[in-house]
């Protein structure tokens, strides 16, 4: 790497030729499988937080219990399991969906949609979505499941 004007410091061209480097390198098959994967689960967690009496924050984290899920088309089913961490006593509801990506809701599975409702202590919660078989033979087909909109609620659930 040449730098033409002079005017950067010896430090700024280190980390100029570290960039250069790794957007160079070569990456593995394992590191693309990683990155689709976490694009086909939303690839993020939810953070919630509440403050409680003394002003303390505690924090919440909801997500999927695995980075990705599969299923053979003749599975009939999958469950995907929303699972939360931290504060777990206090009870609150997180909305869900599915979301087309090259598997299309009504052709390859039954798109779904709702609100889970965690109250206290629990820790995990399922969401079962319908897989449509065809009896056609199809290369892999992805779409995703997202959660938003985390609330907490007071006391009992009941006719959520």
């Amino acid at each position: 790497m040449r730098v033409k004007d002079g005017t950067l410091e010896v430090q700024d061209v280190e980390k100029l030729a570290h960039l250069h480097a790794l957007n160079n390198v070569k990456h593995t098959r394992l590191h693309y499988r990683l990155h689709a994967n976490q694009k086909v689960t939303g690839g993020k967690k939810l953070l919630v937080s509440k403050t409680h009496q003394e002003d303390v924050r505690e924090k919440i984290t909801i997500g999927f219990s695995a980075s990705h899920y599969s299923v053979m088309e003749n599975g009939g089913h999958i469950t995907v399991y929303v699972e939360r961490k931290g504060a777990i006593e206090q009870n609150m509801t997180i909305k869900y969906a599915t979301e087309n990506g090259t598997a299309i809701s009504g052709d390859e599975y039954t798109g779904v949609s709702g609100t889970l409702q965690f109250t206290n202590s629990v820790k995990v919660l399922p969401i079962k979505i319908e897989i449509i078989d065809n009896d056609e033979p199809n290369p892999d087909r992805i779409f995703k499941v997202n959660l938003s909109d985390p609330q907490f609620t007071s006391g009992n659930t009941e006719g959520y």
